[in-house]
């Protein structure tokens, strides 16, 4: 018997600083996602408008040129059901987090987070969207 593989939707990382957008990247694609990169903003609009199927969208929950309220107003705007969107922050202000997460946002980590409990998160959002929810 093999073991069944589950869908998995593609990632989407938005991180401005190259270290840690490769290390992102090389943790999310050794769990087995498929993995783009990009370094701000504007590049992760025009992303989201050519993709097709479920993402999830890791982000600075203020990257370079488009903050997240944006794009989560984007988001939403567009119809866009099947794009889950995770912020990672080194603020620590709760109403922060609150906000977005009322906003629209899938989840809220603060840096430093630890690869495997994001990958763990990750993998629950693709079970929920793949799974229509």
């Amino acid at each position: 018997m093999t073991k069944r593989i589950p869908p998995t939707p593609l990632v989407l990382v938005v991180e401005v600083d190259p270290d840690i957008r490769e290390l992102l990247v090389f943790f999310l694609t050794r769990a087995g996602f498929d993995v783009q990169a990009v370094a701000d903003g504007r590049e992760l609009l025009q992303w989201l408008e050519r993709v097709k199927g479920p993402v999830i969208v890791v982000s600075d929950i203020n990257p370079p040129y488009v903050s997240g309220g944006e794009l989560l107003t984007h988001i939403r705007e567009r119809g866009l059901r099947s794009v889950r969107v995770v912020f990672l922050t080194s603020r620590t202000q709760e109403k922060e987090a609150v906000r977005m997460l009322e906003a629209g946002a899938e989840d809220f980590l603060r840096r430093p987070f630890y690869p495997r409990e994001l990958v763990a998160r990750l993998k629950k959002i693709g079970e929920r969207i793949c799974a229509g929810g």
